[in-house]
């Protein structure tokens, strides 16, 4: 039982610094509607259902595009219209690599997708 409530209290803490450090940009991305976030894990996928890509479509349909979703720690923004998606593409400010590419850097290399 004792394990049970410091695993609560510290999981808090690290949620409540968590908050504490990135408001500015929860404060941005909260307006996005999404599915429902675990703290700490992210988006929660079904285990039954093993088709992400289906998943993704049905909260398409469901909260519109775009939408917001969150993987561990990182927030993803998902948009299906070209209008949405082409000032983006359109623009160099905005484009940036997100940590997740230096999983992937060693195999894409520098290439296209370096500015």
């Amino acid at each position: 039982m004792i394990q049970l409530l410091l695993f609560a209290f510290f999981a808090g803490c690290i949620y409540v610094c968590y908050r504490l450090t990135y408001p500015k940009q929860w404060r941005e991305i909260s307006v996005f509607p999404g599915p429902p976030n675990i703290p700490l894990l992210g988006t929660a996928v079904p285990s039954s259902q093993l088709d992400v890509t289906k998943i993704i479509q049905e909260w398409n349909r469901t909260y519109g595009s775009p939408f917001l979703m969150k993987l561990g720690s990182e927030y993803l923004l998902i948009a299906s219209k070209a209008e949405q998606i082409e000032p983006i593409l359109k623009g160099t400010t905005n484009i940036t690599k997100g940590g997740s590419y230096r999983f992937i850097e060693h195999w894409l290399g520098k290439g296209l997708l370096t500015r």
